[in-house]
């Protein structure tokens, strides 16, 4: 994509996004399905319903709609979670609330472990790609901080221990979906790394 001096139109009718936005979808799918390096963009354009001509007209290549899915990717694991902890702030204790994000993001990443796997695959290759991958944890860290205002909690170094937070559960999660050792209990877990989270943004100045 550096040195490709073609210009692509940003979609300002509805029309026009809603074709953007299914090209990403569209995308997003057949990367999960057959990897980056399996999909093209006749596919991904055939999918979306869309020519490959109205395809290039919002996208420079291929690698182009595979960064736009990564913020897809994003938005659909870590978002709801986070939009959801607004509601429960007023029903369940910040414990409650750190094990309820924990399961979530397992879900999550469960749901959408084919699409994980091929970014963290294509990250170690391309500087983009794990650029926008680490946007993407930069974005999820300033959620654990937002978070943690509405909570009224203010620790010392706020973002440090946020970014501790999320490489804890994302560590937690690789080790549930991937490595599943069988003398393990899990739950046990699960309750340890959240007890440590709570720990750690609970401590006031």
């Amino acid at each position: 994509m550096a040195g490709d001096k073609r210009t692509v139109r940003q979609p300002r009718q509805k029309r026009a996004i809603e074709k953007k936005s299914r090209i990403i979808e569209a995308g997003f799918k057949l990367f999960c399905e057959k990897g980056f390096h399996n999909t093209n963009t006749v596919e991904i354009a055939k999918a979306a319903g869309v020519s490959t001509g109205i395809l290039y007209n919002y996208f420079v290549d291929k690698k182009d709609i595979f960064l736009a899915a990564i913020d897809s990717f994003g938005n659909r694991i870590t978002l709801p979670a986070f939009q959801a902890t607004e509601s429960l702030k007023s029903t369940f204790s910040l414990p409650e609330i750190v094990r309820w994000l924990i399961d979530s993001f397992i879900k999550s990443h469960d749901q959408f472990k084919s699409a994980h796997e091929e970014i963290r695959a294509m990250a170690l290759l391309d500087p983009e790609v794990a650029s926008a991958f680490n946007r993407f944890d930069l974005q999820t860290v300033n959620d654990v901080v937002k978070m943690m205002q509405r909570f009224g909690l203010n620790p010392p170094h706020p973002y440090e221990k946020a970014h501790i937070a999320v490489s804890l559960v994302e560590n937690l999660c690789h080790e549930i979906l991937y490595s599943r050792h069988e003398d393990l209990d899990y739950d046990i877990m699960i309750d340890e790394v959240a007890r440590v989270i709570v720990q750690m943004l609970s401590v006031n100045p």
